[in-house]
């Protein structure tokens, strides 16, 4: 009932509040991810970065654990209407007399829409726009610059890995510096999530960076499993690295993305046998957050395909 007239009835911090309780509700069993989805179809037209953030990382999570085969590309096109007429308004440029929020606002839209509503059409804009950057003829827009740039990288080919790695190396400021090389994970080819895993190896990356380098690929749901399998093949190489300055604290805590009994059950084995003394509080509470996502999974999955087939099957709630 108040799904329909969220934009008007509420303010941001009551629109904040509601969708916190409500996915609280949902993880303790009390409610259903449908009930959820119901609330969350009514904010396709949110202005504030800060509600849309809260509200777009839970349909994330629902779009990676809680969709099945059948379910999955349906989700994404309704994912694609919810929001799609914000970003229209908003457009892909800034516009002049733009505020902060709006800014934000525009580089989560970019975010979400080129990861999970998996909208292919924002793909090739971030991919254009940044050839002109790397060119020298265009500047990004700071707020946004990492949006496009992962964006750009997630369907990019071999030439835009080869332009990021190298502006990553030319880059006049850490920021610049980072942007590029950690956008080097969220490649999908094989090939190239191939490439870059091994230049891990490399002395080219250094090893206070090989922490975070190697935890974004375990964030990329295409890489993730191909991660896995290589890391524990090279851990005699790479355990230095990820254990230098509590890296290794970092890397336990990424491995919190996968959502699946084979996968928490090799991550127990593999560091009973190989130790991380500092970050062993860490991966504990890594593993429990593996079994929340399963119990989640297990118990919402179904209700989500339910939805679909019935309320999701049709336009956002306007």
């Amino acid at each position: 009932a108040m799904a329909p007239d969220l934009q008007t009835t509420f303010t941001a911090s009551e629109r904040f509040s509601l969708v916190g309780d409500e996915w609280a509700l949902v993880r303790a069993g009390t409610h259903t991810v449908a009930d959820y989805m119901t609330i969350a179809a009514g904010f396709g037209h949110e202005e504030s970065s800060t509600v849309f953030e809260e509200v777009s990382a839970r349909l994330a999570f629902i779009h990676d654990y809680l969709t099945t085969t059948a379910t999955r590309e349906p989700f994404e096109r309704f994912l694609q209407q919810l929001v799609g007429p914000a970003f229209d308004a908003l457009g892909f440029t800034p516009a002049p007399g733009e505020d902060d929020d709006q800014r934000a606002l525009r580089a989560d839209l970019i975010s979400f829409l080129g990861g999970p509503a998996n909208d292919l059409n924002i793909g090739p804009t971030a991919q254009a726009t940044l050839e002109r950057v790397l060119l020298g003829d265009a500047e990004l827009d700071p707020t946004a610059a990492d949006a496009v740039v992962h964006v750009a990288a997630r369907h990019g080919d071999a030439g835009l890995w080869d332009r990021f790695l190298a502006a990553s190396k030319a880059a006049t400021s850490p920021s610049e510096q980072y942007r590029y090389l950690y956008a080097l994970p969220t490649f999908e080819n094989r090939t190239l999530i191939d490439r870059g895993l091994n230049f891990a190896l490399t002395p080219e990356l250094r090893s206070q960076d090989t922490p975070q380098f190697l935890s974004r690929f375990l964030s990329n749901a295409a890489a993730r499993d191909r991660a896995w399998t290589f890391i524990k093949a090279h851990w005699t190489e790479l355990e230095p690295k990820i254990t230098i300055s509590l890296g290794d604290v970092y890397f336990a805590n990424s491995l919190g993305s996968f959502c699946d009994a084979a996968s928490r059950d090799d991550i127990t084995a593999f560091f009973r046998a190989h130790k991380l003394p500092a970050a062993s509080r860490t991966l504990d509470q890594t593993l429990e957050r593996i079994n929340n996502c399963i119990a989640i999974k297990d118990k919402q999955t179904a209700s989500l395909t339910r939805w679909m087939s019935t309320a999701g099957a049709g336009q956002p709630l306007k």
